[in-house]
């Protein structure tokens, strides 16, 4: 289960550095072309030996619009060495200079941080809400997100409560978005309530897993200033996603601080809990999370994003 209060503007593709046939990437698509592996096949390889990247990230790194940069990504790169049958070294030592740019990326795209199919339905329910344009103009400074699991594990309802600064004027409404990982909803979350705003349209997929609701502002935002805005979801149980049962959170901006609290039913606790956070174009960073005796964990996070993060356990 996941949510985002910003959206993006168009359905253009997401920036990304120019494609150049750089060495690393001519010889990792000449590898993934003469052992016959798909990317999607390579990625669920890569998954079962402990290493979470997505399609996305593997498919800039083929193409040369980013290359591996941080721990996690050349840890991925040595894994992809040793699943494509090449000698320990031959990716690694063709990655060139940093491609990145000497400033800290501003802003992403939901084709940054989703799988297509995804992005694709979730940025076209935000046209048809006519609010593509807001991830240009809105900022989440601060996220606060509680969340209630069942003894099965399954989330059960979630509130978010989070500071908004308008980086331009003019912002009167904003989406809240709920996306399930890619699988189906079984039936939509119900927004029990909304404070700081009044919601006015829904858009449900249940197909793609998307809810999107538009929230109106109490009044208009002028450039700089803030606003905050609460809302308090039910969920029913869903399909669980492929990485099992989870909550994340997209941030499409850095944001100044992230605190996700997931509380489980005190008859049943989690045997394990792991803390995730995804950039674009890096390997899934993960680190173990301990439960509270009264049942609980949290993630906090300072100056996270643009990327995902998220808690996933294990029963």
């Amino acid at each position: 289960m996941g949510t985002s209060g910003s959206a993006e503007r168009g359905a253009r593709e997401p920036p990304a550095v120019t494609a150049v046939p750089t060495a690393f990437a001519r010889e990792l698509s000449a590898a993934v072309d003469a052992s016959g592996i798909s990317l999607h096949a390579l990625q669920r390889r890569l998954q079962e030996h402990g290493v979470r990247i997505s399609l996305t990230a593997l498919s800039y790194w083929r193409s040369g619009q980013r290359q591996p940069e941080g721990p996690g990504s050349l840890d991925a790169v040595d894994e992809l060495e040793r699943i494509l049958g090449l000698i320990p070294g031959h990716l690694t030592g063709r990655l060139g200079p940093s491609r990145r740019p000497g400033v800290v990326r501003e802003r992403a795209a939901y084709g940054d941080l989703l799988e297509l199919p995804l992005a694709v339905a979730l940025t076209g329910h935000l046209d048809r809400l006519g609010l593509l344009g807001v991830a240009d103009d809105l900022a989440e400074v601060t996220v606060i997100a509680t969340v209630e699991v069942d003894r099965r594990g399954h989330v059960r309802s979630q509130s978010t409560r989070t500071l908004y600064r308008a980086v331009r004027g003019g912002v009167r409404s904003i989406p809240l978005v709920v996306t399930n990982g890619g699988s189906p909803l079984l039936a939509p979350p119900v927004l029990r309530s909304v404070h700081g705003g009044v919601a006015r349209r829904r858009v449900v997929d249940r197909s793609a897993g998307v809810c999107v609701w538009e929230l109106g502002l109490d009044a208009p935002l002028t450039a700089g200033a803030t606003t905050v805005v609460e809302s308090v979801l039910d969920v029913p149980v869903l399909d669980e996603p492929a990485l099992g049962p989870q909550w994340e959170h997209h941030l499409l901006r850095p944001a100044r601080e992230l605190l996700l609290w997931v509380r489980f039913d005190p008859s049943r606790r989690p045997a394990s809990c792991v803390a995730w956070e995804r950039t674009p174009g890096e390997a899934e960073r993960t680190r173990q999370l301990e439960v509270g005796a009264g049942g609980s964990t949290h993630l906090s996070m300072h100056g996270s994003g643009p990327g995902t993060l998220g808690i996933r356990w294990l029963f």
